[in-house]
């Protein structure tokens, strides 16, 4: 793909083999165009690096409103810089399939995320925004690749992480509306499960999905 063939409003990159270098030129793109509104690049492997550079360029555009980064392997930095230019930048509206607009509006009683593979940038995204929805009562974040990990055959695969689901304990520590949370089939580590688990106590109406035993039934913490 040549440079000049990256004008418009929208821009789609999904599965193009877009590495780290390759996204630090699609950010230099989205400071320079100004008319860019939507920005695909799922599917790739821009990693860290890319996604600092992205976020970078999110904090300075006026025009991209609708961005999708997952599938991308983003973890650690890259992942709280990107999510971090994403919830300042009050201009985007939907970010990795989270409708960020009618989150910040508070429009949602429930919430099903589940299977959108949102990703660690995206759960520390919805992780703050949550504590600004009085009205949310349920939040499917089920199989999302919230630990950036994922299963193939059998074999862990991806950079696993707790960060994203530290933010999302923090989140549901800071709500009192939420009464079902779902956070199944992300991978979760013990320590990952006591986190959400802590965060839940003392809430009474809230009933936490964490984890599935090995038939594959709801293993869930009630409080």
């Amino acid at each position: 793909c040549r440079i000049e063939e990256l004008r418009g409003i929208e821009i789609t990159l999904r599965d193009s083999g877009m590495q780290g270098i390759g996204a630090c030129v699609i950010a230099g793109l989205i400071v320079a165009n100004n008319s860019l509104v939507q920005l695909d690049l799922s599917e790739n492997s821009i990693g860290q690096g890319g996604s600092k550079a992205i976020g970078k360029a999110l904090s300075i555009t006026t025009s991209l409103t609708c961005i999708d980064v997952r599938y991308n392997g983003i973890t650690g930095d890259g992942a709280s810089e990107l999510s971090a230019a994403v919830l300042a930048n009050t201009k985007v509206e939907k970010f990795n399939a989270i409708p960020i607009k009618q989150m910040r509006t508070d429009s949602f009683t429930e919430l099903d995320l589940s299977r959108k593979g949102i990703g660690v940038e995206g759960g520390m995204v919805v992780a703050g925004l949550v504590p600004l929805m009085a009205s949310l009562t349920q939040l499917n974040l089920a199989n999302c690749l919230l630990c950036g990990v994922w299963y193939d055959d059998g074999l862990e695969q991806g950079t696993y992480t707790a960060v994203g689901i530290k933010a999302i304990a923090d989140a549901l520590s800071a709500t009192a509306s939420l009464t079902c949370f779902d956070i199944r089939w992300n991978g979760l580590n013990n320590r990952a499960k006591a986190m959400v688990s802590d965060a839940a106590k003392g809430k009474t109406k809230a009933k936490v999905y964490s984890c599935v035993d090995e038939q594959g039934n709801f293993a869930s913490q009630p409080r």
